[in-house]
């Protein structure tokens, strides 16, 4: 019999578009509230304005503009937190 190791992780992060139509940010919440009190750390971001797939790569000029207006900023963020959960001696990951 094959046993699969389950991956427990301490530190999230939640990104998730706050125009993104029929996303249920009241479970969302309700799943970072249960994690906290858990003891896990929960970064939970509500990106204001944006809608699905900000996170989106196409070569057309909308997507271009939301990913630039959107995903940049946001995915810097990420990136932050990224640094403080996988490097937290300051060290950063290779650029």
């Amino acid at each position: 019999m094959r046993h699969r190791q389950a991956w427990v992780l301490d530190d999230y992060a939640v990104f998730v578009a706050r125009n993104g139509g029929s996303f249920d940010h009241g479970g969302v919440q309700s799943f970072a509230d249960a994690l906290k009190a858990a003891g896990q750390t929960v970064e939970y971001v509500q990106v204001e304005g944006a809608g699905h797939a900000f996170f989106d790569w196409k070569p057309d000029g909308h997507t271009k503009a939301t990913f630039a207006k959107y995903g940049v900023p946001y995915a810097a963020k990420m990136k932050s937190f990224f640094d403080r959960v996988f490097y937290p001696q300051g060290r950063t990951a290779a650029k």
